[in-house]
């Protein structure tokens, strides 16, 4: 399963791993997978992954690192609490310290952290996809 993961992160352009639902701006025209978005570039990707996120504040309150990345991970397909406490300890954010992920610099680095997970060591995306992905999202809003 992870290996899969991986593959759809990179080969989807997708680095959250995002699960298809409702359209994105800059998804593909052709979707190769069943169960993952399919976007144009990795920007694309990360500016969806930065509307997912902040949208767990504005929409549903969430404001800890536990509570996004349960959500965002549920248990049933992932080890949650490894991944809290990687992006904790990649953050240096406590899992129950309240966040702002209005702040592009805190939102950048979660979301960096929650990538590099995502796509394990495979991870090499350059600071600036995802900060043009963070940019994006704070202009154009949702999805």
């Amino acid at each position: 399963m992870i290996k899969y993961v991986v593959l759809v992160a990179l080969s989807l352009n997708n680095p959250g791993n995002i699960e298809r639902g409702e359209h994105w701006k800059g998804m593909s025209q052709v979707q190769h997978s069943e169960r993952f978005v399919e976007y144009q570039s990795k920007t694309y990707g990360y500016r969806a992954m930065a509307i997912v996120l902040m949208n767990y504040q504005k929409l549903h309150g969430i404001q800890t690192l536990n509570g996004i990345i349960y959500r965002y991970a549920p248990m049933i397909d992932n080890n949650t609490e490894a991944y809290v406490e990687y992006v904790c300890a990649k953050t240096g954010y406590t899992k129950y310290k309240s966040i702002d992920l209005t702040n592009p610099d805190i939102l950048f680095s979660v979301m960096k952290a929650m990538a590099r997970f995502e796509q394990g060591s495979t991870f090499d995306d350059p600071d600036s996809i995802i900060k043009r992905g963070i940019k994006r999202a704070i202009e154009d809003g949702d999805k």
